[in-house]
This record gives C-alpha cells, sequence and structure tokens, in this order.
C-alpha cells in the first residue's frame, strides 16, 4: 500500500465529477493519511448521529445515564424518513441502547431525535462532544426533522427517466452556510472516529461498545458494498436528495483503516444532478472508491 495509490484514486474520481468530493484515508497501524478536500465544509445528514452517540456515550462513561434504562416513546419525538419507529404505536419503552441501536444500524431518524433531545440538543453535543475535541468546523445545532426543512422546502421540477422529479439542486441545506447547520469537514469525522477506534474518547469499555455498534450497521451500500464478507466494517451512512456520506473503520487481515467520504451532489452540475436519480449514481460512487481504496490497501 502507497499513499501515493490512495491520492491517486482519489484524484481520479474528484475529475469524474462536478459535485464536492472530499475523502480521507488514515492506516490505523503506521498512521498514514491522506485527504482529499479535508478542511472543506460538507452536510453532516445522518453522520451526525455519530456526535449524537458520541454525546450519549459520554454520560454513560460518567455515571450520568445507564443505557438499559429504558425511556417511552412518545408521538411527538417520532420522525418520517429512514427508520422503524415512526411507523410504531406510540407507548414502546426501548432502553438507551436501544435507541442508539436504531439510530445507527437504521440510521432511525425517531430514535436519533429523541437521543439528540435527551443528551440536551444542540447545547449539549456542541458542549460535550464537539467543543472538548476541538471538532471546531463541525456544527450538529439541528434535530433531523429541524434538518429537513431548509433541503426540502423549495424545489423544482425536471424531468428524469421519463417521469416528473422534485430537483433540491443548491437549496439552502446543502450550501453549509446557515448561521445554524449541521456540518462537518473530512478531517473533524476522522478524529472522532480514531479517537473511538483508539479507545482514547472515553474507557476501552464504552468505545468498545460504540464500536459494536458501528459494526451493526445495515445500510452498506457504500464502503462495505464491494469488500469481501470477512472484512467488518464499523461505519455511519448519511443521506439527503443526492448527497451521500459515509464514515467508518475497515478491519481486514492485513491491519485496519480509517476510510471517510462525502459527496455533495446537490451542488453539482445540473446534468450531474439529473443523471444521479435518487442518489444512485453517488451511491456507486462512494462504493467504487471504497472498493479500490480496499484493493490498494491489501497490495
Amino acid at each position: 500500500m502507497s499513499i501515493d495509490g490512495i491520492r491517486a484514486i482519489a484524484e481520479k474520481y474528484q475529475s469524474k465529477v462536478t459535485g464536492k468530493l472530499g475523502i480521507g484515508f488514515i492506516d490505523l497501524q503506521t498512521g498514514e493519511k491522506y485527504t482529499l478536500n479535508g478542511t472543506e465544509l460538507f452536510p453532516t445528514a445522518s453522520v451526525c448521529k455519530v456526535f449524537t452517540l458520541a454525546a450519549l456515550y459520554k454520560m454513560v462513561a460518567e455515571g450520568k445515564a445507564c443505557d438499559t434504562d429504558r425511556y417511552e416513546m412518545t408521538e411527538d419525538v417520532q420522525v418520517g424518513g429512514s427508520g422503524v419507529l415512526v411507523r410504531l404505536l406510540p407507548g414502546l419503552n426501548p432502553t438507551l441502547y436501544d435507541y442508539a441501536m436504531l439510530m445507527m444500524i437504521l440510521s432511525d431518524n425517531t430514535a436519533a431525535d429523541f437521543l439528540f433531545r435527551f443528551v440536551g440538543g444542540a447545547e449539549g453535543v456542541t458542549e460535550n462532544v464537539l467543543k472538548p475535541l476541538s471538532l471546531d468546523s463541525s456544527k450538529c445545532d439541528l434535530s433531523i426533522k429541524e434538518m429537513f426543512p431548509p433541503c426540502f422546502s423549495d424545489y423544482t421540477i425536471i424531468q428524469t427517466n421519463g417521469r416528473d422529479r422534485k430537483c433540491y439542486l443548491r437549496n439552502p441545506g446543502f450550501l453549509c452556510t446557515n448561521e445554524k447547520d449541521d456540518i462537518t469537514t473530512v478531517e473533524d469525522i476522522m478524529k472522532i472516529m480514531k479517537m473511538i477506534y483508539d479507545k482514547k474518547l472515553y474507557s476501552g469499555e464504552v468505545c468498545d461498545k460504540m464500536l459494536h455498534i458501528l459494526k451493526m450497521c445495515q445500510t452498506n451500500s457504500r464502503i462495505p458494498k464491494y469488500l469481501p464478507p470477512s472484512v467488518d466494517v464499523a461505519h455511519k451512512t448519511g443521506t439527503l436528495d443526492c448527497l451521500t456520506n459515509d464514515v467508518g473503520i475497515v478491519y481486514t487481515q492485513k491491519g485496519n483503516y480509517l476510510l471517510a467520504m462525502f459527496y455533495n451532489g446537490n451542488v453539482a452540475s445540473m446534468e450531474e444532478y439529473a443523471q444521479n436519480d435518487r442518489g444512485r449514481n453517488s451511491d456507486a460512487l462512494l462504493a467504487d472508491i471504497s472498493r479500490e481504496i480496499y484493493q490498494e490497501f491489501m497490495k
């Protein structure tokens, strides 16, 4: 494996797209590192749930919460989009661990907003995770429910694949310019993920629990898609329209590496946006990048 090889892969794919692409790689044995657009801002989409998970397990690590305690799911916290809790009747009493597992493995938005509220919302995440870790470029100001309106309130109609389709190109939620926003950088998200992996975020036991949850992720069409079944990936995806993200730790027989990929297809050309119907092209883009980086790493 060579960092020059990783760089060549990243630059090749950057040349193929008009949307903003961010890639980060760290060899977790040697510390060798490469980033493409590492300090550029990207909307987190559901990658923000990593920050919420970290805020929850800080409370657990400090004895301020027990992840086996049960809390009722009420109707006011139910949020549409990904996940299953919005489709179930209020009154369930999941544990905090259950909420965390659903938030990460199915990207359940109801679980995410319950936990976001539980940890103190934007202030709780900022004061207990972002500031202490000096994740200075990141913001986690919005719940998932609050994230949707800037992204989806305004649209035009375009036609792709013989059907009318709503187009959200360059909506405010994708531009990383709002006073309140959910945004991060490749550098910031890799920093917190590496701290979890190195067992330096909290105790080894708590970090192991977080990694276990991340390894259970079932949205596997990006980093893990083309990797051998024997390769574990502890990761979290994020998706909003044509915005497609994935960040995770890849465990191989040769060693482990950290990979972060962000593609903002909502600032691409209209032609690229139109071709990326329902994010299918960007899903494939990240899966292809992941496969080539894995092949380079295993040389």
